[in-house]
């Protein structure tokens, strides 16, 4: 059976792969939790003006 070694520039380009990997895991997270932070403005946005709307019909 043969043994292949990597050489290192084989090594570094793994672990570059490895990190970009990484990166676009981190990236879809962050796209991912700015989402739920807007959708929930919205919805806090849509409560408030249901109140007012309330309270003017109210008056």
């Amino acid at each position: 059976m043969v043994c292949n070694k990597l050489s290192s520039t084989q090594l570094a380009i793994i672990a570059a792969v490895i990190m970009v990997i990484g990166d676009v895991i981190g990236l879809m997270a962050a796209l991912a939790a700015f989402n739920e932070e807007q959708q929930s403005k919205e919805e806090t946005r849509r409560e408030l003006k249901n109140k007012i709307k309330y309270l003017q019909d109210k008056l």
